[in-house]
């Protein structure tokens, strides 16, 4: 059966560095059962913890049987606040960019946080009809499978080959495996890989990697986070 929406986890706004980028000849983990449910463990408020600022909160929230909306939103904390960068301005949040106070966002106070009113994005996934809309109702189609392995839920998303990301349920909350976006050159893989030369005629052509590991493989690329993009989420509120 066609799936026809994108995970919106694998766009998260967050600005990479990649040394490479991979993609996969097919659906992984090979064998590995097909779901079209999203399950319990990542329907929530989550905060990414790492020393980005403005921090990040993504809420997962079920707004209809086999229908859920993601969105993002930035905030800042007080801790923020006193180590500089940031200052109120009545209800805006302002920010220090090149030695200039310039307006990032209106905010609102909860609890220990202030928190951006502007989306940095929504998106509407449905698994009964497999589209995925962002919140200005414009519609994107991608082909997907999400399959599932010893509790790990890999987000398989096609264009003319797969791009692959993994969503890990954990004890304080979820991680989040990029596997299509690398820390390193795709050549120092633990599974062989293919050149793939996006442009030519120029002189430092833009280039990806194809490859098709085994599970053993891609188990064992999974467990060396050197390699790849991930982040670690925390679960701060239900909203199942």
């Amino acid at each position: 059966m066609k799936k026809q929406f994108l995970f919106a986890i694998a766009v998260v706004s967050i600005a990479f560095t990649s040394c490479s980028d991979i993609k996969y000849k097919e659906p992984l983990p090979h064998g590995a059962p097909e779901t079209t449910i999203l399950p319990d463990e990542l329907l929530g408020k989550f905060e990414i913890r790492n020393d980005e600022t403005p921090r990040t909160l993504l809420w997962f929230v079920q707004t209809e049987k086999n229908a859920w909306t993601m969105m993002e939103q930035h905030f800042i904390s007080e801790d923020d606040l006193k180590n500089g960068g940031f200052i109120l301005q009545g209800d805006s949040v302002l920010s220090l960019e090149e030695e200039k106070w310039v307006f990032r966002s209106h905010y609102k106070k909860q609890q220990d946080k202030y928190v951006f009113d502007d989306l940095e994005m929504s998106y509407t996934f449905d698994l009964r009809h497999y589209t995925f809309r962002l919140f200005d109702n414009a519609a994107e189609k991608n082909d997907l499978e999400v399959r599932q392995k010893d509790g790990t839920y890999y987000f398989n998303i096609k264009d003319s080959c797969i791009s692959l990301y993994a969503v890990q349920p954990t004890k304080e909350g979820m991680r989040l495996c990029y596997l299509s976006d690398l820390k390193v050159d795709a050549r120092k893989l633990p599974f062989p890989v293919q050149q793939v030369i996006k442009t030519i005629g120029e002189s430092t052509p833009d280039t990806s990697y194809l490859a098709n590991p085994t599970n053993a493989e891609l188990q064992k690329m999974m467990r060396d986070t050197s390699l790849y993009e991930f982040f670690d989420l925390v679960r701060v509120e239900e909203t199942r």
